[in-house]
């Protein structure tokens, strides 16, 4: 009786294990999907005139198939300013660290 005990505790550990790793390797899988070919995307949308030299400008694409992607512009304007051709929360372009 009690080896049987210690047989379905070593059973449910390993379960348990074997759960962790699935999940594990299920996240690495789903990032690296996730992040396949942003770079070298290249959006038929132009960057927005309001957003031309703004430091807030991120510009990335995201998306897991290519036909649901959709460009960032900024956190304050996920889509871009379409008011005016001036954005009230434009900021310069930092110059990069030397």
């Amino acid at each position: 009786m009690e080896q049987r005990n210690l047989l379905h505790r070593a059973n449910v550990i390993g379960m348990r294990q074997a759960g962790r790793r699935s999940q594990r390797h299920q996240s690495r899988r789903y990032l690296l999907r996730s992040q396949l070919g942003f770079r070298n995307y290249t959006c038929q949308h132009p960057k927005p005139i309001a957003c031309a030299g703004c430091g807030n400008y991120h510009g990335i694409v995201y998306g897991q198939r290519r036909e649901q992607r959709t460009r960032f512009i900024c956190a304050m304007y996920p889509h871009g300013w379409t008011v005016s051709d001036t954005c009230p929360d434009w900021t310069p372009e930092l110059p990069p660290p030397e």
